[in-house]
C-alpha cells in the first residue's frame, strides 16, 4: 500500500510520475505540446469542443449549490450570463 504522503509529496516538489519514469512540469508541458502538435486540425476542435463542455458541466454544478431547488431553465440562463461577462470586452 502507497502512503498518501509517498504519493502526494512528489507533486508537491514539482515532479509527476508518469508510468516508469518522473518529469517535470516543463517537460509535461513540453510533452503535451508536442502530442498536441501531431494531433489534426479537426482532433484539437475536438478537444476544444470537449474541454468546453466540461467546463460548463462544471460550472452548472456550481450553480445548482449556490442555488439549492433551481430548474434546470435557470441553471442554463445563469451559465449564459456568467459565459457573456467572460466575453465581454
Amino acid at each position: 500500500m502507497v502512503c498518501l504522503a509517498q504519493s502526494f509529496l512528489p507533486w508537491l516538489w514539482g515532479w509527476t510520475r508518469i508510468g516508469s519514469f518522473t518529469m517535470t512540469p516543463e517537460a509535461a508541458l513540453e510533452a503535451q505540446i508536442a502530442r498536441y502538435r501531431q494531433m489534426t486540425g479537426e482532433q484539437r476542435l475536438a478537444l476544444a469542443l470537449d474541454l468546453h463542455e466540461l467546463s460548463c458541466d462544471v460550472a452548472r454544478e456550481g450553480i445548482r449549490n449556490q442555488h439549492p431547488g433551481i430548474t434546470s431553465a435557470e441553471v442554463e440562463q445563469l451559465l449564459r450570463q456568467r459565459l457573456e461577462l467572460v466575453t465581454r470586452p
